[in-house]
């Protein structure tokens, strides 16, 4: 299906607004995937995605939503909320097992209606200076979460895992950080958001003068899951530790 698509971002919290309009295919998939990434970064409790000005491949954009749902869950639990009126797209929509993780709606009232309703995720938050002393105040902060939420079981593999991720921004991005924690009930969500491009890559070159010094090859190790979401200011690395049962 031939076409273009044009994504507006409405990023923020509590609620992210993608408005779309165009052609959805495999080849403009990217675009759509790009502006729901740049609102995830902002940690909010949901992102809406207003389909109701697309024309759709629609094996493809059912799979593609799936992903990006699946997407928005890993980069710290807000739910993926779609506004598709009465249409093949939205018919395609509703009668997929995609209803069973992600709302959606006839109209874009009742689809912001529902976000506003999400349960907010908990969260703690702070800001660092690119310095390799800051991965003592990210343990600090996993410290608390994990104190405040009752989640000791976690606390010493998350204490590892920010510790290399906060080196591991220092070293490659050099720019301020924001580190952040999220209680995701079965699992501690940890990111840590640079203001660099370039992708983390498993298995890249460690420096032992660093603290922690092993990079990702420590959070693959300990983290249930971990990756990265692109912004055009940067990214952001996450990982989740699971909860001892």
């Amino acid at each position: 299906m031939d076409g273009e698509l044009t994504c507006l971002a409405e990023c923020g919290r509590p609620v992210g607004v993608v408005h779309v309009r165009g052609v959805l295919s495999l080849a403009t998939a990217p675009a759509l995937r790009s502006a729901v990434h740049e609102c995830l970064v902002d940690g909010p409790n949901a992102v809406v995605v207003d389909l109701s000005s697309v024309r759709a491949d629609l094996d493809a954009t059912v799979g593609l939503l799936a992903m990006l749902a699946r997407a928005a869950v890993a980069s710290a639990g807000p739910s993926l909320v779609l506004c598709a009126p009465p249409s093949p797209l939205g018919d395609r929509l509703g009668q997929s097992a995609i209803t069973r993780h992600v709302s959606v709606h006839a109209n874009l009232d009742d689809a912001l209606a529902h976000a506003h309703r999400t349960e907010p995720v908990r969260r703690m938050q702070r800001r660092l200076a690119a310095d390799l002393a800051s991965s003592e105040a990210a343990r600090d902060l996993v410290a608390q979460a994990c104190l405040r939420w009752g989640m000791l079981d976690a606390a010493e593999r998350a204490s590892t895992i920010v510790t290399e991720l906060v080196a591991n921004a220092v070293l490659h991005a050099g720019t301020e950080l924001v580190v952040s924690v999220a209680d995701l009930r079965q699992y501690l969500h940890i990111a840590v958001r640079d203001g660099s491009p370039r992708p983390p890559r498993l298995g890249g070159c460690a420096d032992p003068d660093r603290q922690g010094g092993a990079g990702l090859l420590v959070i693959d190790a300990l983290a249930a899951a971990w990756g990265f979401v692109p912004a055009r200011d940067g990214k952001t690395v996450w990982a989740t530790v699971q909860r001892v049962p």
